[in-house]
């Protein structure tokens, strides 16, 4: 007992007779003994304590009696007597004696009460706006069962109970919102039941006989075909035809024969009764596992089987909480089939139950008690647990903390090892059932993301993480340096600082695209070096943008070159204006993304030092654009499939020409060209000649020899940043997530280029360029090797099917002349009579 009542000398062993209803007492202990161990009332059980079952919620209760006041009874206290709740309210009470534990009073039947104590309860208990909730939302929120209609309370005119100390009170009072059935509900289930406690037996029974009618759906080819004659006759499935008036097509589905056999075997589909030649009513194809000539029963008997009468399956077991019965079309997923071989659809209907519910709760919402005061037993079992108790949210909430939110999915999150350490190396559901639905942790997981991102993973989520990282963090640990919306263009540039100032030692720079990272209609674009110091690519810029046009990408390099400007303290500088920097900038050949690259490099031009005055963007790229050529060869890999090798060997050799001159002559060989793609292709380049033959022939362009010699000719370092990134980050990412996860990869590389630096040891000693040639040489010659014994073994086969010909028309000689000579022998043998030569 509580240390009051033991004080108080009554509540003793040798007296029990006095207070205590032996019998009851009993009872409960055998019961109590066969049952989970129940915690002491000294120890707290928190919510969601999986003690299978509970009748309201899996918290402590108070102390063994449900008196408040620890003042001894004058009378002896029996389960006959009452307990005064307030002025106007008493109720049959329990024996005294029996510990409230989690599976509440057991034994006669009427009406009782639960004292609840949670003061020991140490957890915050709060609505969405923060406030703290009333012990009837937290009690409402933990039971199973499902109460509605009556009243909240009131808190205006509060009810004062003797029993919580006088406390002011609300009363909440509702009724059991019961349960959900088929229309076809077996009626005999549940006939007769009555629950006064929770009773996982009667739970199971109920579960397993829907497990039942679920095998048994799966077990007859003619449920299967009454299955999908229910399914083309749902609500959802209506004819898809708009008549010319704006009305839709109101046609029944019919069978239909098909020309021919489809590809599922079947003869016929199911179409509208009102189709018209050049009209697209409904069409649905029959299932490959369902029996047609079935179906097509269904359809002539009007929705009855005359062969299969025998079939009998219209008795079924769904049940479901409110919660989730209550929702969607409400028809049965079971197919129900008559004695007389009728399809019926079963719906969603409500069975009520009495049970009411009183709970009496302090208004003060530090008082974290309450009475629970039931009313009539229940007509159903307890409904499995499928609402998410407050320990398994609080559990799963820890565990998504720890695998961090950004990009975080269920699989990730359930896989996770921190999850398998929170959770005691079990899944989830171990500790609480509810958290076997994906769906319940994907909205936990949605939920934490909001909080991380209260205005969402679009554009505005991004804007408010860069004002965060502005406020927060110093200006060399900031990502989002550039950020604008303007004209119609949204642009996102970001990149680490130590990271930008790698370009000030490279010799060039190479810009691409990539789609699969992002998700809708936004996309990457990732700067990238070559490092020969460390021998590493880098990442060290990335934009985002909607577009590709020329509007985006002329505010896209200015903000480039800018911004490492600002972050590094370093102008960045081109060889071709300032003597040092970057030799070529290498893009994919996108036409406004070259155009827009001539526009900023004319500002940036200093004739002064360059001796360079020329103004037209196009012609400036000449002297540092390329255009990687593996672009090239794959257009060209495509007009192969249409234009001879011998023409496709003069276009691939259009990379050589070493004169304007023999320019001249092969843009005008192209355009009379008598392959349609090949005059598009040349007529595609007219806008850009300026820069498209400089930028992927060394002769025609203004970059220095040694300088083309130098730098790459592909973007091969850009297609493998992108799978690089995509695995490190994940695809089809919203916009902030996509940012947070380069974010952090991009300051792994960080880390990696500052110890590199300062332990002296490279992450890869294999990848010097003496090294990587040899390994291409390798892989080269390995190639070559293979190409070679295939072209061997093709020889080797074509001879061989050359000699299989060969031998086959030998035989085909040899057997027309053997039949000939039998024709002869025949013929002689006729006109002479001679049969035998001997």
């Amino acid at each position: 007992f509580p240390p009051p009542l033991v004080a108080l000398g009554y509540y003793t062993a040798e007296n029990a007779i006095n207070w205590l209803d032996i019998d009851k007492f009993m009872g409960w202990l055998s019961r109590s003994i066969q049952s989970t161990a129940v915690a002491m009332p000294s120890t707290p059980i928190h919510a969601a304590v999986s003690v299978p079952p509970a009748p309201l919620i899996s918290l402590q209760h108070s102390a063994p009696s449900v008196h408040s006041s620890p003042i001894p009874p004058s009378s002896p206290t029996h389960s006959g007597s009452h307990l005064k709740i307030s002025g106007s309210q008493q109720t049959s009470r329990r024996s005294s004696s029996t510990p409230c534990t989690s599976r509440g009073p057991l034994g006669e039947e009427g009406d009782f009460a639960y004292l609840l104590d949670m003061q020991q309860d140490s957890r915050e208990w709060l609505d969405k706006d923060g406030q703290p909730l009333s012990m009837v939302a937290i009690i409402k929120s933990e039971d199973q069962d499902a109460w509605g209609q009556g009243t909240g309370g009131s808190v205006r005119k509060p009810t004062k109970v003797a029993a919580l100390d006088d406390a002011l009170c609300q009363v909440a009072s509702h009724i059991c919102q019961g349960v959900y059935t088929c229309s076809e509900f077996d009626q005999s289930l549940m006939a007769g039941h009555e629950r006064y406690e929770p009773d996982d037996e009667a739970m199971r029974e109920l579960w397993e006989a829907d497990r039942a009618v679920n095998v048994r759906d799966t077990s007859s080819s003619a449920i299967r075909a009454a299955a999908f004659y229910s399914e083309v006759h749902s609500d959802k499935k209506h004819c898809p035809f708009i008549r010319p008036d704006g009305t839709p097509c109101d046609g029944e589905p019919v069978h239909r024969p098909l020309r021919e056999t489809n590809f599922d075997g079947k003869n016929g589909f199911i179409g509208c009764q009102h189709f018209a030649q050049g009209q697209k009513h409904r069409f649905v194809t029959i299932n490959r596992d369902v029996d047609e000539a079935l179906v097509r029963e269904l359809f002539q008997n009007n929705g009855r089987f005359t062969s299969f009468v025998n079939v009998v399956s219209a008795k079924c077991a769904r049940v479901l909480p409110p919660r989730q019965g209550g929702k969607g079309d409400r028809k049965c997923p079971y197919t129900h089939i008559d004695i007389n071989g009728n399809v019926i659809q079963g719906n969603i209907i409500r069975r009520p139950c009495t049970t009411t519910i009183k709970i009496f709760a302090p208004i003060d919402r530090s008082d974290r008690r309450a009475i629970i005061y039931l009313s009539g037993p229940h007509n159903h079992p307890r409904p499995p647990s499928t609402k998410l108790s407050r320990k398994g949210k609080d559990t799963y909430q820890t565990a998504i903390l720890s695998a961090g939110t950004t990009a975080l999915t269920v699989l990730k999150c359930d896989n996770a090892g921190s999850t398998s350490k929170i959770f005691g190396g079990k899944v989830p559901a171990s500790l609480d059932p509810a958290l076997a639905n994906p769906r319940i942790k994907r909205k936990l997981i949605y939920d934490m993301k909001t909080v991380d991102n209260p205005h969402g993973l679009g554009w505005e989520g991004v804007c408010f993480f860069e004002q965060k990282m502005r406020d927060t963090l110093p200006t060399e640990k900031r990502y989002i340096q550039y950020l604008i919306s303007e004209d119609g263009v949204q642009l996102v540039l970001t990149m680490l600082p130590y990271l930008a100032s790698r370009i000030h030692f490279c010799k060039a720079s190479l810009h691409d695209n990539t789609y699969a990272r992002l998700h809708g209609v936004w996309k990457e674009w990732e700067v990238v070096i070559w490092d020969d110091k460390f021998d590493a690519r880098a990442t060290i810029a990335r934009a985002y943008s909607k577009h590709e046009t020329y509007e985006v990408f002329a505010k896209m390099w200015p903000a480039l070159f800018n911004t490492i400007e600002r972050v590094t303290g370093v102008e960045v500088k081109f060889k071709f204006i300032h003597g040092e920097g970057l030799r070529t900038v290498l893009v994919d050949g996108n036409k406004a993304q070259a155009n827009a690259l001539g526009a900023d490099l004319v500002a940036r031009n200093k004739p002064h030092l360059s001796g360079i005055y020329e103004r037209n963007p196009k012609k400036i790229l000449k002297y540092c654009l390329r255009t990687c050529t593996i672009h090239i060869q794959r257009k060209f890999t495509d007009l192969a499939k249409v234009v001879p090798d011998e023409d496709m060997g003069r276009i691939r050799r259009c990379l050589f020409l070493k004169t304007n001159d023999d320019l001249e002559d092969f843009i005008q060989w192209c355009k009379n060209s008598k392959y349609k793609v090949v005059q598009d292709w040349i007529k595609d380049k007219d806008s850009i000649t300026d820069w498209f033959w400089s930028s992927i022939n060394e002769f025609l362009s203004e970059i220095p020899k040694e300088d083309w010699l130098l730098t790459p000719g592909d973007t091969n370092l850009n297609e493998s940043a992108h799978p690089y990134t995509n695995q490190h980050t994940g695809t089809n990412l919203p916009l902030l997530v996509a940012i947070q996860t380069a974010y952090k990869l991009d300051l792994e590389t960080e880390a990696k280029f500052k110890l590199m630096e300062k332990e002296c040891v490279l992450v890869n000693h294999n990848n010097s360029k003496a090294k990587r040639d040899r390994k291409n040489a390798s892989r080269r010659e390995t190639h070559h090797r293979h190409a070679l014994e295939r072209n061997d073994a093709r020889c080797e086969l074509e001879e061989i099917d050359l000699a299989l010909e060969q031998e086959a028309e030998a035989r085909k000689a040899s057997n027309i002349f053997t039949k000939e000579l039998r024709e002869r022998k025949k013929s002689i043998q006729a006109a002479s009579g001679v049969k035998k030569t001997k």
